[in-house]
């Protein structure tokens, strides 16, 4: 077996968003079915991207991406198993012509990624990876993007695991 690190980690991390996005969606288009701000229908997900460069090659909106940013470990000559701390970073763009609904929409798409991670945590479905840090949901500042706006919610967590080679 090879270390995974970060890409064992970001594949991870994705597989489980995409088997379980779907279904939260509906979920919370459901919940949020009779709030006063009704009718506004979180779409389903357009393209998942795990770099950078694909980044590049966005023609649909909402995207979602899972980057591994870095991974620290500690490793003797004596042993082959290594626990890595793999910082992630997993984002969803969201585009819409009006920002408030933009806003309100970044908001929920974050809370749909929360809820799945902390889902899979709780039921330790991520492939004995586990956060080491606490997790961060962060959203940026909208910004205008040709006819409309943009804007990004990005969870960011350190996960660890023990791995053999």
């Amino acid at each position: 077996m090879t270390w995974t690190l970060g890409e064992g980690l970001a594949t991870t991390l994705m597989a489980k968003l995409q088997s379980d996005m779907a279904a939260k969606l509906v979920e919370l288009n459901t919940a949020y079915a009779t709030a006063p701000e009704n009718g506004d229908v979180l779409p389903d997900i357009q393209l998942w991207l795990t770099s950078e460069q694909e980044l590049e090659r966005i023609y649909a909106m909402p995207v979602v991406f899972v980057l591994a940013d870095q991974a620290t470990f500690h490793t003797t000559r004596s042993s082959k198993t290594i626990e890595p701390e793999v910082s992630v970073r997993i984002g969803i763009l969201v585009e819409d012509v009006e920002p408030d609904r933009l806003r309100l929409r970044a908001y929920r798409y974050g809370r749909a990624v929360a809820e799945i991670i902390t889902d899979a945590l709780v039921a330790r479905t991520l492939d004995e990876w586990t956060p080491s840090t606490e997790m961060t949901l962060e959203y940026s500042p909208i910004l205008a993007h040709k006819s409309a706006f943009i804007i990004d919610a990005t969870l960011s967590a350190t996960f660890t695991k023990s791995e053999d080679r």
